[in-house]
């Protein structure tokens, strides 16, 4: 339809998700690095693995999920969808 379009929305969504992880990246360790517990650039980076970590668990917990639930919709569209069968009625001998 429109490529450019979607490219620049597509460069927005990631250039706001961008900003927004940045910000929230840090949130959990500010208060070790407030406390001086940890360094700016040590918290900095161990949130980051952190995230890193949880965005890959979420990945293969979200596709087992996903399978699970696709093949039961699946399953449940098959079956409530089905058309009626067109045999032919039993015929009775007299």
């Amino acid at each position: 339809m429109y490529p450019e379009f979607f490219v620049a929305l597509a460069v927005a969504g990631v250039l706001l998700t961008y900003a927004n992880g940045a910000n929230d990246n840090f949130k959990g360790v500010a208060t070790l690095h407030g406390s001086g517990v940890l360094s700016y650039r040590t918290a900095l980076v161990s949130a980051t693995v952190a995230t890193w970590l949880g965005s890959l668990a979420a990945l293969l917990v979200a596709g087992d999920w996903s399978t699970h639930f696709l093949a039961r919709a699946w399953w449940t569209l098959r079956c409530c969808l089905k058309a009626p069968s067109r045999s032919p009625s039993p015929v009775v001998q007299p």
